[in-house]
């Protein structure tokens, strides 16, 4: 991986919202650390820029998996009648025993499957996206419980 400039650093971290502190006292290692209220990884400090990267990076790789394994699954949901959705649960909850069903199989080779190998070419677009959902976005177990445990929006 090249490490992007201190600069683009500095641009893209700022566009996000965030404040980007980066010290570089003589004869040391520069040291970054983010701060945005309510945004992810606020407050992490990192010894270097290559670990500040890598470890966006694999925040990226996880979210983005999560939205667009919710985002299928949602799909899913929606278009079922209650037939469907039963059966749907039946695949969530042995999915989460670790014996995901063809369906689910197909759905996680789709993804990134939470690896920064298989980012999107467009991974910082779709992470911004998002990040721009806030206190609406919900993590996959989360969407996924509310489907198995009948409190999601559209649950019979």
């Amino acid at each position: 991986m090249k490490v992007p400039s201190k600069r683009y650093t500095l641009k893209y971290f700022k566009s996000l919202g965030y404040t980007v502190e980066h010290e570089q006292p003589e004869g040391t290692w520069d040291s970054w650390a983010l701060h945005g209220q309510d945004l992810p990884l606020d407050g992490r400090k990192f010894a270097t820029r290559l670990l500040l990267w890598a470890e966006w990076m694999a925040f990226a790789a996880e979210r983005i998996h999560e939205d667009t394994m919710g985002s299928a699954i949602s799909r899913i949901w929606d278009a079922a009648d209650d037939e469907q959705r039963k059966e749907l649960k039946k695949e969530i909850v042995e999915w989460q025993r670790g014996m995901p069903s063809p369906r689910i199989k197909a759905l996680l080779r789709r993804s990134t499957r939470g690896s920064t190998d298989r980012l999107p070419r467009n991974w910082k677009a779709q992470l911004r996206r998002i990040l721009a959902k806030g206190s609406t976005y919900n993590p996959l177990w989360l969407q996924l419980s509310h489907m198995t445990d009948g409190s999601h929006p559209s649950s019979s």
